[in-house]
């Protein structure tokens, strides 16, 4: 199979496009231009047996090629680079219906679009699919409710519609759709539930409504309060409630301050995954009581010390409440506790740097409400970790690890940012 490509090379640290690059895949290679673009046209993705192969059985395949980019004595890969194979012409759909969820003896309406994707060249242009579609509409436990037929209009569109039986099995339906003559089929899926309407709505929120502080030795505490009110009037009183409180570290940047860094900073290369090792989760406290004669419910949560690295807490409390009829609603609140009573900020000018050439940094203070504050001593500490080629005593190569430790003293200021410059010294 055989697919053109093209690729942009530019440079890690800058951005910069760059030229006479050597781009490579499978039997194919050229250079890049000035803007670091090249299309490479006609290369193979598979040999000829296997494209034999896929002929006969007629079906769509999907290969995989390895990029290498070389420029001077630097290299790299990109792998899995794809091309979809498809010579036949195929058919889509698109199915939707009006609500998602239904109720026993309720209406189902559904609407759909077919479309044919005919293969012209290189291209594949849509056209009204025509014809008459067979469909079967199943309960949640695969028993057939209906079955019928439906015409396709000129645009290729139907709309059918159903009445779910008031014995219908309670879960997710579905509705089985196929042109026989194109051998094209699809499946919609839809929910069945049985569900009252709420007799009464929950509320919550904590107080004093204030900025909380961590402190190493006196007690601090937050009231949560939750609620619960009839929608005929009045308050639901004698109510069950179950509390949920949870704790656990989170991160905290100061309004109008999105630019700058704040607490512990995770790698930006680390965004696919969670990498915070230092994250901290409480365990889970629980809580029951009734509500008084106005539905309110109040308990008193209570925190004090400050961890080893300060960082902001968040505390969630959800309070779940029963009525007599086992209906159940949950509410939930929180509140953030912050560690001191100022932020320091920093902002870096690039995220790459080079050995012996100085990197620009940005730092400030400020409190909770993002206000620049003066005359702060900011310690900053860079380390910097690598390996060191060097031979042992038989004269073999091994690397060693080194570290590169700076430590830069500024002073605050309420103007501005106050700008650091370090150097690093391994690279």
């Amino acid at each position: 199979m055989s697919g053109m490509l093209t690729a942009w090379v530019t440079e890690l640290m800058t951005g910069a496009p760059i030229n006479q690059a050597t781009v490579s895949i499978s039997n194919k290679q050229k250079e890049t231009n000035q803007q670091g673009l090249c299309t490479i046209e006609q290369y193979n993705t598979e040999n000829d047996e296997r494209r034999e192969v896929q002929k006969k059985r007629k079906v769509n395949n999907r290969e995989h090629g390895i990029l290498v980019v070389a420029k001077d004595d630097d290299l790299c890969m990109s792998v899995n680079i794809y091309t979809d194979a498809s010579v036949l012409n195929a058919y889509v759909w698109h199915v939707f219906n009006d609500r998602g969820l239904y109720k026993p003896k309720e209406d189902v309406h559904i609407k759909g679009y077919v479309r044919l994707l005919k293969v012209k060249g290189e291209a594949k242009l849509p056209t009204y699919a025509r014809g008459t579609i067979d469909y079967t509409i199943y309960d949640p436990r695969g028993q057939q409710l209906q079955q019928s037929k439906v015409e396709l209009n000129i645009y290729g569109a139907f709309d059918i519609k159903f009445t779910l039986p008031d014995n219908v099995n309670l879960g997710n339906g579905y509705v089985t759709f196929s042109l026989p003559d194109s051998q094209s089929s699809t499946t919609h899926y839809f929910k069945v539930q049985e569900f009252r309407k709420p007799e009464y709505e929950v509320s919550s929120m904590v107080r004093p409504t204030i900025a909380r502080y961590c402190h190493p030795i006196v007690d601090e505490y937050v009231i949560a309060t939750c609620q619960g009110k009839l929608f005929a009037g009045g308050y639901l009183n004698d109510a069950n409630i179950q509390w949920t409180v949870q704790a656990g570290t989170t991160t905290f940047t100061p309004p109008k301050r999105s630019d700058y860094i704040f607490g512990r900073a995770q790698p930006f290369f680390c965004w696919f995954g969670n990498n915070n090792q230092t994250e901290i989760s409480y365990p889970e406290k629980y809580f029951q009581g009734k509500t008084n004669n106005k539905g309110l419910h109040e308990i008193k949560i209570s925190y004090h010390g400050i961890e080893q690295e300060p960082r902001t807490t968040i505390v969630h409390a959800l309070a779940a409440i029963t009525d007599l009829n086992n209906q159940i609603q949950e509410t939930k609140t929180q509140f953030i506790i912050h560690p001191c009573t100022y932020y320091v900020g920093f902002q870096l000018s690039t995220n790459y740097g080079k050995k012996n050439k100085p990197v620009q940094t940005k730092v400030i203070v400020t409190d909770i409400d993002g206000n620049l504050i003066d005359n702060i001593l900011i310690e900053c500490k860079v380390i910097g970790y690598g390996k060191e080629r060097k031979e042992d005593e038989n004269g073999l190569t091994v690397f060693e690890e080194i570290k590169d430790e700076q430590t830069l003293a500024v002073v605050s200021s309420n103007k501005d940012a106050v700008n650091i410059d370090y150097t690093p010294k391994l690279g």
